[in-house]
């Protein structure tokens, strides 16, 4: 078996121009649902108000519906008396109406009656019998909810692609709509692959690694309402590969398979992509750093990805590629991602040629954004939870000073602020004391050794710095 290399690294910004060159990105069809089943689902059109919201002038509050007039100059010391000519529960339509010097006992989210203009809470009122006492004056429209004061007929309420969550079916429902039309649902099959990957919850034998990608990439798409299924690991074997994934196509719409996508000579995954139908591979190598070796393919019309083995290279390749891309097909509105600007904590030296998705903790200090790199090795776990998002390093650049100004693309919309920021040496203690505090949630830890949190204490950064000190005599 021969060594295949990388013939040419794709820029990322290459990736979905040469993709489209072969199948078009758009979304897969439309459907017509019940709004109960929408859950997860993206909207296939703008929906429109039906009706206004509330559909009538309704009360705010237990109370008595008034003329505003009537009871002005009301206190505590003069109150206005007024006569209670009947009541009126929530769900009916009012027969009768307030007229001069009257008012009628009202339930909250019950409809006003005709002649009134506003409502007095009940508990600036007292009662004998039906006589009314009011303590308080109220001005025209207090109290009351008016038809289309929320919403009016016609309004746009949701922008086509929007994900229905349970806020929006809810928005929905309270308007009447009883089906949406929504985008078909993709279907992607996710792999694993390696004779080294076991399932969590298996016995790590010597040599073996919990399947971390399987999970990790399922979980994601899901969060985007996509129909992500996990078939589990792939043996280093091509025609097991080969078989599971002929059949994959014929019930998927797009197919990602993790590890064995390097140009090593036990790499079978981009073989058996260039085997299941043409053009095959289209991409085998990304000039990007954690992430190169990753290969792209269309077969029968549908998209396969192969995502390098090593967790970390795997997650900035689905996050700034895949995830964007699958989208796409499910006609999801992704908004723009958020960037913010950081200083830079220490030097960055890189090789030319290729792009850098630097992985980066924040810390807020007097307003300042400091960005602290977390570990680069792609095959860590750790940085997929304790950075903040990433740094794109330009290929023609090699050097990053401290302290220059850097955009920062953030995994999440919101960046959650520290109130107690830790850089130092890695101190398992600090945790114990962390969460026998009920800190641990609050806190910001990042590991840069004994001298990189002398630093930060130094400039302000940090507000403890772990360090383990060499015992010259013990050698400990």
């Amino acid at each position: 078996m021969s060594r295949k290399i990388f013939h040419k690294l794709i820029d990322l910004n290459e990736v979905t121009s040469i993709i489209n060159k072969h199948i078009n990105l758009r979304p897969l069809g439309v459907e017509d649902i019940k709004l109960i089943n929408a859950l997860g689902r993206v909207l296939a059109e703008d929906i429109y108000a039906p009706i206004d919201h509330p559909p009538f002038d309704r009360s705010e509050v237990d109370g008595y519906a008034v003329r505003a007039e009537d009871t002005y100059g009301a206190d505590e010391n003069r109150p206005v008396k007024l006569i209670i000519s009947g009541s009126i529960e929530v769900g009916i339509k009012p027969s009768i109406e307030v007229s001069k010097g009257s008012a009628i006992e009202i339930a909250t989210g019950a409809m006003i009656p005709r002649g009134a203009n506003a409502v007095v809470m009940v508990e600036y009122t007292s009662r004998s019998r039906d006589e009314l006492l009011v303590y308080k004056s109220v001005s025209p429209g207090e109290n009351i909810a008016f038809t289309g004061g929320d919403i009016s007929l016609g309004d746009l309420i949701l922008l086509k692609g929007t994900l229905l969550g349970s806020k929006e079916i809810g928005l929905l429902a309270g308007l009447g709509v009883e089906r949406v039309k929504v985008y078909r649902k993709v279907k992607v099959a996710v792999y694993s692959t390696g004779n080294e990957i076991v399932e969590p919850g298996e016995d790590l034998l010597d040599g073996k690694i919990y399947d971390v990608n399987g999970y990790l990439i399922t979980t994601s798409l899901r969060e985007l309402g996509i129909d992500a299924v996990f078939h589990g690991r792939l043996p280093d074997d091509y025609s097991i590969i080969y078989e599971r994934l002929v059949k994959a196509l014929e019930e998927y719409d797009v197919i990602i398979t993790s590890g064995g996508t390097s140009a090593g000579l036990g790499d079978l995954v981009y073989r058996v992509f260039n085997s299941l139908g043409e053009p095959g591979v289209i991409i085998h190598g990304l000039a990007i750093k954690p992430g190169k070796p990753t290969v792209v393919a269309i077969a029968n019309g549908k998209l396969i990805f192969g995502l390098p083995g090593f967790p970390l290279s795997c997650y900035m390749v689905l996050h700034k590629v895949v995830k964007p891309i699958i989208a796409r097909l499910a006609g999801l509105r992704i908004p723009p991602v958020r960037k913010v600007r950081a200083r830079l904590a220490y030097r960055i030296r890189k090789p030319l040629g290729r792009t850098w998705l630097l992985p980066v903790a924040l810390v807020n200090r007097g307003g300042i954004l400091v960005a602290y790199p977390v570990s680069m090795k792609s095959g860590n776990i750790s940085p997929l939870v304790n950075s903040d998002g990433y740094a794109i390093l330009e290929n023609n650049r090699d050097l990053y000073l401290e302290n220059e100004i850097i955009d920062v693309e953030l995994f999440s919309s919101e960046h959650k602020i520290p109130d107690l920021v830790i850089i130092g040496s890695n101190d398992p203690f600090i945790y114990r004391i962390l969460v026998g505090a009920d800190l641990m949630n609050s806190t910001r830890v990042i590991v840069t050794g004994s001298l990189g949190g002398w630093y930060a204490i130094r400039r302000g950064e940090a507000d403890i710095a772990p360090t383990h000190l060499l015992d010259g005599e013990r050698g400990v």
